[in-house]
């Protein structure tokens, strides 16, 4: 699969100087990816054992499973490169601010890409334990093993011995079939996403080059004049696994908690359900050069030198955040007497050692924890309708959303900026960009005739919440991520002093609102045995919402000036859309 057009010759041109990105030019896509191919293969082995009046009836179930996972990618910029233009330069190439009016452009040079496999290999345990007619267990324990190659084939991610487990009851309260009491205790682990082997482990080019522009041409291509200096987003080539992930990483799990009950009264079944679900470790790309900064510091050696060496983002590793880190450096980046008090380099392969404190990398742990009570009635189908619907109150707080970023439009997995440095975690802590305090649902149905049917769905949610995202004040390293930072002036009145702008604090969307239509007819045709025609049409978003559900978090540009357009609506309902769908049954 690709996304080639006939206009990939042409470069990508963004116009950012006005507050709103505008595009110009003639091209298709920014990123082009004329190679994208993905495949999987399984295979799986399950056997069932049946063991009767042990304690009670058993279904032991167990299993092996082996799976893998493969990759080709190649990315780049169409035409080459990526301008955008702007307004100022990153602060590394004008520390003084003599530049930040400017009208600027920056030139992104990107291509990755390579082929890529991963393995994975799990084997489990399943009974299903009926302990007497009223009370069913469920216990179940699973063990994988993970390995993730780089671009030549050399594993630079394993995880092995991931214990997982899942217990279950069932419990028929009064002994008649009506009402039950259930409850579900789980750790699930996540593996590293094969999209992780394509950024980190593959080969990549991906700096931008900082240019005055001092015109644009007639197709919108830029007339550049001064040279301000390559920022160099990631190192180019292949890098050796030791220098990319820390040696004790350990896999990402989420506990889950389940707790509810259920009531059957004819025809209508009511209930109510806890759940909890806590995060208890994941797995991010983080910079390591605050942490040599901090580890110079504390074995008195020359600060200056090692930042100068490290200066911001030199080195990213894969590692869990809140941990220790361990993994090796280039022996001509450390500075001379860094490399001493680390032992030198003995044998001559150009990698030295180190090993860092969590203190010392300066970022906290994961923490994303999710509460929720959700009440639910549902009336079964009889005389020509039923009803369904729920309330979920919930509460989705932390400071981690998961392998993906919202707030800024991130969606490589396990590669989000949230971790990269200890300046972008302040004020991290809060309500998540899911968080949706309140949802209701109703579905229902209606059998106008014995071959006609009406549905409807209706959907009712609060609101999301926002920050305000701007250049950290203070964090010289986390400023060169530009607006990224929940530091901003959300009035916009500038300049200084900015305030600090949790995550979820300043800003909320709309609450969304959804009102969707269905018509299913199964005309009475001359068809052969076992054959049936439906017809159907889906009516989304009758009423035409335009609820706003998504805002401008950034209140400022990558230089610090204020962004008029923060807050002003980003995303909406999607509109009213009709589908038509005919189905033949054989």
């Amino acid at each position: 699969m690709d996304n080639r057009s006939d206009k990939d010759a042409n470069p990508a041109i963004f116009d950012a100087r006005s507050g709103t990105t505008l595009r110009r030019g003639d091209f298709g896509n920014a990123t082009i990816t004329p190679i994208n191919n993905d495949s999987r293969e399984l295979y799986r082995f399950d056997v069932d054992i049946f063991v009767d009046d042990f304690l009670g009836d058993h279904k032991f179930r167990l299993g092996f499973e082996h799976e893998n996972l493969s990759s080709a990618e190649q990315s780049q910029r169409s035409g080459g490169a990526l301008y955008t233009f702007n307004i100022g330069v990153p602060e590394q190439f004008d520390p003084t601010g003599q530049f930040a009016d400017l009208e600027v452009v920056s030139v992104d040079h990107r291509v990755t890409g390579g082929s890529f496999q991963t393995s994975h290999e799990a084997m489990y345990l399943e009974d299903r334990w009926t302990i007497n007619d009223r009370l069913t267990l469920n216990v179940g324990v699973r063990t994988e093993d993970s390995v993730n190659n780089a671009i030549d084939g050399t594993p630079f991610v394993r995880l092995n011995n991931q214990f997982d487990f899942r217990n279950g009851f069932t419990f028929d309260t009064f002994g008649d079939g009506t009402s039950r009491v259930y409850g579900f205790y789980g750790r699930t682990h996540l593996g590293v996403a094969n999209n992780t082997n394509v950024r980190l482990a593959g080969s990549e080019v991906f700096n931008n080059d900082w240019f005055e522009l001092v015109g644009i041409n007639p197709d919108d291509t830029p007339i550049t004049g001064q040279f301000f200096g390559t920022e160099q987003v990631s190192p180019s080539g292949i890098q050796d696994p030791r220098t990319l992930v820390t040696g004790n990483l350990k896999g990402q799990s989420q506990d889950e908690y389940i707790l509810g009950f259920e009531k059957t009264i004819d025809l209508w079944t009511f209930g109510i359900k806890g759940v909890y679900r806590k995060l208890r470790s994941g797995i991010e790309d983080g910079a390591i050069d605050r942490g040599m900064r901090n580890f110079a510091a504390d074995n008195n050696l020359d600060v200056a030198a090692m930042a100068g060496a490290f200066s911001g983002f030199t080195q990213f590793i894969l590692f869990n955040p809140g941990s220790d880190v361990s993994f090796f450096t280039n022996a001509t980046d450390l500075p001379t007497d860094a490399l001493a008090f680390l032992g030198g380099d003995p044998d001559g392969d150009g990698l030295v050692e180190v090993n860092l404190t969590a203190d010392q990398v300066g970022v906290p742990k994961v923490r994303r924890r999710y509460t929720a009570f959700e009440l639910t009635a549902e009336r079964a189908f009889s005389d020509g309708w039923s009803v369904q619907g729920s309330y979920v109150w919930s509460r989705l707080r932390g400071n981690y959303e998961g392998a993906v970023k919202s707030d800024i439009g991130q969606g490589d997995a396990g590669l989000t900026q949230d971790f990269d440095t200890a300046g972008l975690t302040e004020g991290t802590q809060g309500r998540l960009p899911n968080d949706h305090k309140h949802t209701f649902k109703l579905f229902g149905s209606y059998e106008i005739a014995d071959n006609f049917t009406v549905g409807a769905n209706i959907l009712v949610q609060s609101p999301r919440h926002f920050g305000c995202l701007g250049r950290h004040p203070t964090d010289n390293i986390a400023a060169l991520f530009g607006a990224s930072s929940f530091f901003c002036d959300p009035d916009g009145t500038g300049p200084l002093p900015k305030v600090f702008t949790p995550r979820g604090s300043v800003l909320k969307s709309e609450w969304n609102k959804r009102l969707d239509l269905f018509f299913n007819y199964a005309p009475k045709l001359a068809l052969p045995e076992n054959m049936s025609l439906t017809l159907g049409a889906s009516i989304f978003n009758v009423l035409n919402s335009e609820d706003v559900i998504d805002r401008q978090e950034r209140g400022e540009f990558g230089n610090g000036r204020l962004r008029e357009t923060f807050g002003e609506a980003t995303g909406f309902v999607a509109p009213r859309t009709v589908r038509f769908s005919a189905s033949l049954r054989f």
